[in-house]
């Protein structure tokens, strides 16, 4: 058997099952959605796909949020409205980060998950479904540095003192169900494509 037929197989097979503790805390939260977010890393792009074997990059995003109890939005251009909008200085770990189209890289075309700044070069990391397979990528990559437009907070903000003000900024996004002190059992997808 081929290589190739062996990564797909193992991309389309590998299913485990996490288990996280639901939190009340944003920052863990975060944390928790990266965390998943990561396991999906080599899984095929391809356009309109929403999960759990391929993803488009809207698809993706909602796909994990959506273990969250939060129910985005479809398309990228639509996402960009999701949440509340914030600085790009601003930026927490989960975020949504906005990007421009490849026909038009100033209307909203792409979306991505950050993750975490570099404080030493102030780049930072956001994962992503792009144009062949999940992946991380850097801020500071050419491409991506062209089309940065924006950033739109789904999570609550990490500070409590930010939270007082949140309300009336945000667009809705349905929260599915409440969070509960609970055990959530989340279906992953290991497509670790080498």
């Amino acid at each position: 058997m081929s290589n190739r037929l062996i990564q797909i197989l193992t991309c389309a097979a590998a299913i485990s099952v996490l288990q996280i503790e639901t939190i009340s805390s944003q920052r863990h939260a975060a944390d928790s959605l990266i965390n998943i977010a990561q396991h999906y890393i080599g899984c095929k792009y391809k356009y309109g796909a929403t999960g759990p074997n391929t993803f488009d990059c809207s698809g993706f995003t909602k796909y994990i949020y959506h273990f969250f109890n939060y129910d985005l939005t479809r398309s990228a251009a639509s996402q960009s409205h999701d949440g509340r909008e914030i600085a790009l200085t601003d930026l927490q770990k989960g975020d949504i980060l906005l990007f421009g189209a490849r026909k038009n890289p100033h209307v909203v075309g792409h979306v991505g998950i950050f993750i975490e700044k570099d404080t030493a070069n102030g780049s930072f990391t956001f994962i992503h479904a792009a144009h062949n397979r999940v992946k991380i990528s850097n801020s500071k990559e050419t491409y991506y540095k062209q089309r940065l437009l924006g950033a739109r907070r789904i999570l609550r903000d990490f500070s409590d003192a930010q939270n007082d003000n949140e309300e009336a900024t945000t667009h809705p996004v349905k929260v599915v169900v409440a969070l509960s002190p609970q055990t959530i059992k989340i279906p992953l997808i290991t497509c670790h494509i080498p």
